[in-house]
């Protein structure tokens, strides 16, 4: 439905093909069919292409977003961190962290659908969050009008995500970060790291490091029985050799590939060129005119994570090392200054999904606004669990001896009570 309002040459858009971010689409119909996330209603009031495609996008619990002259998608489901940031690359001194207050905190949404069992008459289903109200919490409701929601089904499902994401998204981060720390866009899962919270231990590589022993640039917590992990990301990997064995059109059927891992370019010679699709042997490009077939190629996936166990050699005790050797070897031996999150098993870094990018201090760097993340809340099938406790800090003891005084301070012919 979006994408002909878009591109249409007669009632919609006219935005050209070429500006659609295509690939996207095709994932976001997949999560949707899913997620059983339809769209059902017509658009009959005169409005401008933005305002009208909201309703759609609310459907499909998503949005679009404007990389230069292209229009991709930011969609609001499951997914896998793309990049890390911790205070290897986080500019010192702009980390900075905020809570949903408890008054902003939605507990009973007011769901508006369209019956189709009633010949499509508005109705209204209450949703609450049976928690607060057993907890005695004072309503506060949200009216929710889902234009294309037929079902009320649907519609008592799209309350429980509200109020999901009201109970269990709160915290917010926001940070700068150097121009090319940034590889991702608004919509994008992240991990962060920072000392502030102990959201585990970051930094930089030291020179020296192997696929196997990695040398870290400051000292880092072991302890004794104690299971660690270590995420490395790296600027690109090779996945992939061979030669190109067909052209079709922009399609290069390619030797040697299974198309088991995640690629973003291709290499031909001295064209490096961007892999818009995979399929089974081969890739495709925007545009093939450079390859020929028996040409080389080599396939490399940009912008990884990877993530291996740690060796606790300790039988006893504890120690702070700058050097740790890992259980399996990583793809490649990380480069020098490569970003690293280390820590604890459940306490090395915090997911979150970006919000917003902005210009930072400088034309070199951007402000990255993100809210934490709980996967739990987009299954239907899965009881919600709270998001966990990322910090490696120490609990805070219970308090004690805790005295409170009150007097009655006169002001004119006022009394007034200061405790």
């Amino acid at each position: 439905v979006l994408l002909d309002m878009l591109t249409h040459p007669r009632y919609g858009g006219r935005i050209p093909d070429s500006r659609i971010d295509i690939e996207r689409w095709k994932e976001w119909a997949d999560y949707c069919d899913a997620q059983r996330l339809t769209f059902r209603g017509a658009i009959s009031e005169a409005s401008n292409l933005w305002d009208a495609a909201q309703p759609v996008l609310r459907a499909g619990r998503a949005a679009l977003v404007l990389q230069g002259t292209r229009i991709t998608l930011a969609v609001d489901r499951p997914g896998d961190p793309v990049m890390m940031f911790s205070v290897g690359n986080i500019i010192e001194g702009t980390f900075e962290t905020s809570w949903l207050s408890r008054q902003d905190r939605v507990n009973e949404v007011e769901v508006s659908f369209y019956d189709e069992q009633d010949f499509y008459k508005r109705r209204v289903i209450r949703v609450s969050d049976e928690t607060a109200i057993e907890r005695g919490h004072q309503p506060r409701t949200m009216a929710l009008d889902l234009i294309g929601c037929v079902s009320a089904e649907r519609a008592i499902r799209e309350g429980r995500f509200v109020i999901n994401m009201n109970r269990y998204i709160l915290q917010t981060v926001r940070f700068e970060a150097p121009l090319d720390a940034i590889a991702c866009t608004i919509g994008d899962l992240i991990y962060v790291q920072h000392d502030m919270p102990q959201w585990g231990y970051g930094g930089r590589l030291e020179a020296g490091s192997t696929a196997s022993l990695v040398k870290l640039d400051r000292p880092v917590p072991m302890i004794a029985g104690r299971t660690y992990k270590l995420l490395i990301h790296f600027s690109a990997i090779r996945r992939y050799e061979g030669t190109i064995t067909n052209i079709v059109g922009n399609a290069l059927y390619l030797s040697g590939y299974d198309g088991a891992k995640r690629i973003k370019r291709i290499w031909i010679g001295d064209n490096d060129l961007e892999v818009t699709g995979t399929f089974s042997g081969g890739v495709t490009v925007a545009d093939a005119a450079v390859a020929k077939i028996g040409d080389t190629y080599s396939l490399w996936d940009t912008d990884v994570i990877e993530e291996r166990d740690v060796l606790n050699p300790l039988a006893d005790g504890s120690t702070e090392v700058t050097e740790v050797r890992v259980s399996m070897p990583f793809s490649a031996a990380p480069e020098l200054h490569c970003n690293f999150l280390y820590g604890e098993v459940g306490k090395v870094k915090k997911p979150f999904r970006v919000r917003a990018i902005d210009v930072g201090d400088n034309e070199y760097s951007r402000v990255l606004t993100a809210v934490e993340y709980n996967p739990t809340v987009y299954d239907d099938n899965v009881a919600d669990v709270p998001t966990p406790n990322y910090s490696d800090l120490s609990s805070i003891g219970q308090v004690i001896n805790l005295a409170v005084d009150e007097e009655l301070i006169r002001v004119a012919n006022t009394f007034r009570t200061r405790v």
